[in-house]
């Protein structure tokens, strides 16, 4: 009989990351298109609504060109606002659960058996503190420029995660070039969270000088892709137009060049917006976690333990040429965090 009970209560504990999953379809589902998904469905000629794949390319070019360079994060929503909002509901299920288990490797370094209450005390975790949970996660146009960049950016992570738990992990060479393609999909996202694995990436490589590590192909064609893709990303004439837009931009510049006082009010904004969106409070936890862990329980902390909190840091503070910082783009320091 208590064999029976342990067997019931292991399947009821397993079944809890598809029940989440089904939870989160259904809130997917009561979701309606919002805001800016109406104008994303008419990218057709003289706004009429989408009719193909080359009126989303189309769309792209003059969208680089004129206000930003997040074309795979707005490709992603515009193809689901063209194929239909019933087919994006599924998949963005699907990249919720990939998100959770990216999640649990990176926190791990291991994915061998998905941990059912780490995946409900995540799934709780974000819900509580996330500023803006529904944007994020549910809202299509939302959820593709944060949830599913993230996403990309943590898939993309992986093997530098497994390299530096494992200096003998390889990719195959072909592999390793397609490596270099996914770098560019990552460094293209989303401008805070590219800041802040570029910086990653920055450390990840000066320690394996310091430590006189061989760098193998994948390494060097995920960096070398990655810069390239953020770089596409910054340099969007679209994101300079966007800029001159707002009235703020024009303080920001004065004869000399930048002005150091902008500059100041804007990195003293972005920390009362990291003390007051959970940022310090998670920062506290992690400090305390660690100390706890590395005195107490006498674990030697993942250099990436390190990577992770730079990155944190950097997604908040690489928004001080930003015209603003939304609440839902402080989702990304959350998730470093």
């Amino acid at each position: 009989m208590n064999i029976d009970k342990k067997r019931i209560q292991n399947i009821l504990l397993n079944m809890l990351p598809i029940l989440i999953c089904f939870v989160f379809l259904g809130l997917n589902i009561l979701t309606p298109l919002i805001a800016d998904d109406y104008a994303y469905s008419m990218l057709g000629k003289n706004g009429e609504h989408t009719q193909s794949i080359f009126d989303i390319f189309s769309a792209l070019h003059s969208y680089y060109f004129k206000w930003g360079g997040r074309c795979v994060a707005h490709f992603f929503a515009w193809f689901w606002l063209f194929v239909g909002k019933s087919f994006f509901n599924i998949a963005n299920t699907m990249i919720y659960c990939m998100f959770v288990l990216s999640i649990q490797f990176h926190s791990t370094g291991s994915l061998k058996k998905i941990k059912p209450l780490f995946f409900l005390g995540v799934s709780i975790a974000l819900w509580f503190l996330t500023p803006t949970w529904g944007q994020n996660f549910l809202w299509l146009d939302g959820s593709c420029n944060y949830l599913w960049t993230i996403t990309i950016v943590f898939l993309f992570l992986v093997p530098f995660r497994k390299r530096n738990d494992n200096n003998l992990y390889k990719m195959n060479p072909i592999l390793s070039i397609l490596f270099l393609f996914f770098g560019v999909l990552a460094g293209w996202t989303n401008e805070n969270s590219s800041a802040a694995v570029l910086f990653l990436l920055i450390a990840y490589f000066i320690m394996k000088i310091i430590k006189k590590e061989q760098v193998i192909a994948f390494e060097l064609c995920g960096g070398i892709g990655f810069l390239v893709g953020f770089i596409v990303l910054i340099v969007a004439p679209g994101n300079m137009g966007r800029l001159n837009s707002y009235e703020w931009a024009s303080h920001l510049f004065n004869q000399n060049g930048l002005d150091i006082g902008v500059l100041k009010y804007r990195f003293h904004n972005l920390t009362q917006i990291f003390i007051h969106k959970n940022g310090l409070l998670l920062l506290i936890l992690s400090v305390v976690i660690g100390v706890y862990n590395y005195f107490y329980q006498k674990e030697k902390l993942n250099l990436f333990t390190w990577f992770y909190f730079l990155a944190g840091l950097i997604s908040v503070y690489s928004m001080l040429l930003s015209p603003f910082f939304p609440d839902r783009a402080y989702f990304v320091t959350i998730v470093f965090f």
